[in-house]
């Protein structure tokens, strides 16, 4: 999807929407791996796509629910790994 879109333009407000929808599936079902893998590679995806969004702003939509993750499910080795890497 997000390779797709053009990577040049600064409005962030689409971005933002599709990051809190791969950000609120993380929350539920962080306990799923194909689920955890999917959404950490579509916030490498497009932070790789929209390095001027994620230059400026993008990282404070992604940090949260990342940290908020690995702190609620700090017994699970893979969503800590997945979190440090």
């Amino acid at each position: 999807m997000f390779e797709a879109m053009s990577g040049n333009f600064a409005y962030s407000g689409d971005i933002h929407l599709f990051i809190n929808v791969l950000s609120g599936s993380l929350m539920v079902h962080s306990e799923d791996a194909s689920m955890i893998r999917y959404v950490i590679a579509a916030f490498i995806n497009a932070a790789q796509q929209f390095k001027n969004i994620f230059s400026t702003n993008g990282y404070l939509l992604i940090m949260p629910p990342l940290l908020l993750t690995y702190c609620n499910h700090q017994s699970n080795p893979l969503g800590k790994s997945v979190v440090g890497f």
